[in-house]
């Protein structure tokens, strides 16, 4: 089985401790030695607590060299709900605005280079913008189309995968299956309340012309796009399926899920995710994964 990349990272990190000779850098720091032992497989680190007036001799700026976001401006620095951020090789900087479903770029100094993604109109049927790794490339899936780009380190647009998909236009019956899953978790009296106030606030809401192509995508551990479908309200099985493109981006065929597992990580011999039983009681499961005919 190979371990999940932040596994690996550990096993780095654990390296790198061991060459360390314990002592933490600067003059104000005083020799902390860790406890190394081996459990089986398992290498484990037990760390003293320093001392409570010690500091390591690293020095931080006293002010934000860099700082992104306006109380008033143009729209992209006005950041909404921001749930990540990174900086690429070449010094630009990514932000995740979760409000706008929007990656947006700024160069090292902090100005707008380039937006990707965007919200799809409005709820329900939102569409939405995700990223990942893919390989060595970082994928961006908007939902609008069928349609995955894949980008270098520096940014640099490498590959498009696209497969065939029918747009679907929302439909009345379409609301009503939306309000109906709503309304579904809230107790038997407190329904009617609930139906009712939903369809006026949809009233006032916009609603996408199109249904999303697709309802998430991942990448696995062997470089494999996995692309869930999209089931229109009130249609579609319990079971998850996925289409699965190749590391070349070639489609390979679809592929069933368990009903309720929202899933964490694909291996390359198995599927890590979550399950909830009817009391809502969480579950962290695995299922195993074969791979034949590849």
């Amino acid at each position: 089985m190979k371990p999940p990349f932040h596994l690996t990272g550990l096993l780095l990190v654990t390296v790198a401790c061991d060459q360390g000779g314990g002592r933490s850098p600067g003059s104000n720091s005083p020799v902390l030695e860790a406890v190394v032992r081996d459990s089986g497989q398992v290498r484990i680190i037990e760390n003293p607590r320093p001392p409570t007036a010690s500091r390591l001799g690293w020095d931080l700026g006293t002010v934000a060299t860099v700082t992104i976001g306006e109380l008033e401006g143009s729209e992209p620095y006005l950041l909404d709900r921001v749930r990540d951020a990174l900086v690429l090789p070449d010094g630009r900087i990514v932000v995740v605005n979760g409000g706008s479903d929007e990656l947006r770029v700024f160069d090292a100094s902090g100005n707008h280079v380039v937006t990707w993604g965007g919200r799809g109109g409005g709820i329900p049927f939102r569409h939405r913008v995700s990223a990942f790794a893919w390989g060595d490339f970082v994928a961006v899936a908007q939902n609008d189309g069928y349609e995955i780009r894949a980008f270098d380190l520096d940014g640099t647009l490498k590959r498009i995968v696209r497969r065939d998909h029918e747009p679907a236009a929302p439909t009345p019956a379409h609301l009503d299956a939306y309000i109906e899953d709503q309304v579904a978790a809230s107790p038997q009296e407190e329904r009617a309340e609930r139906r009712a106030e939903l369809r006026e606030s949809l009233r006032h809401r916009h609603v996408p012309e199109t249904h999303p192509a697709y309802a998430a995508a991942m990448s696995d551990l062997a470089d494999h796009l996995w692309i869930r479908e999209y089931n229109l309200p009130g249609e579609g099985d319990a079971r998850p399926v996925w289409t699965v493109f190749g590391p070349d981006g070639r489609v390979l065929g679809f592929m069933e899920t368990p009903a309720g597992l929202s899933i964490f990580e694909i291996g390359e011999d198995y599927i890590l995710g979550l399950a909830r039983d009817d009391l809502g009681v969480e579950f962290v499961q695995m299922w195993t994964l074969e791979r034949s005919g590849r």
